[in-house]
């Protein structure tokens, strides 16, 4: 099997991962296309949305994953994956390539203050996501930006790539779904 195609960031808004995106580009031998679910949303003139526009745009963004890795593009991706379904479909349109999925923690005091310091994010949206986006899956690797330097993180996040587990947390993730042992 050839290398991890894509790094998956699972994370409550203001987790870090923008940081952690762009260090891993930096160390990758191969490169790596940044791609963050927070570019999607502001393609849209408001931040309010019905959820029939959120559901067609976040599954989209779902899409382009799979198209830029079935184009041989090598991917790091950051999302909010706080729904079950929509995780499941990720991993149903990744199940091709291989995907580390990467549980970026960060304790809700330090969400909560890194979101108030950046003013661009809706307040309160860490502290809703926060109890939501680690519950639908397990993770190949989980880091946290509030008690681990961005450096470590980086670190175990590519000691991870080097040695995937098998199965896959999106391999376990799609044989819980369909009874599979």
């Amino acid at each position: 099997m050839g290398d991890v195609q894509i790094i998956l960031l699972n994370k409550a808004s203001s987790s870090g991962k923008s940081t952690l995106a762009k260090a891993l580009q930096v160390r990758l031998e191969i490169p790596h296309v940044y791609l963050a679910e927070d570019d999607f949303w502001t393609k849209l003139p408001e931040r309010d949305y019905s959820f029939e526009v959120r559901y067609r745009l976040y599954y989209g963004f779902l899409s382009c994953i799979a198209a830029l890795a079935k184009r041989g593009n090598f991917l790091i991706v950051d999302t909010v994956a706080d729904d079950r379904d929509a995780l499941l479909e990720c991993a149903r349109l990744l199940r091709p390539y291989r995907v580390l999925f990467v549980g970026v923690r960060c304790a809700l005091d330090v969400l909560e203050a890194r979101e108030q310091a950046r003013g661009d994010r809706t307040p309160g949206t860490a502290k809703r996501q926060f109890g939501r986006v680690h519950t639908h899956a397990p993770y190949d690797i989980e880091v946290d930006t509030s008690q681990t330097d961005p450096t470590d993180c980086v670190e175990a996040i590519l000691a991870a790539r080097s040695q995937p587990k098998s199965p896959s947390a999106f391999e376990k993730l799609l044989r819980t779904e369909t009874g599979e042992t």
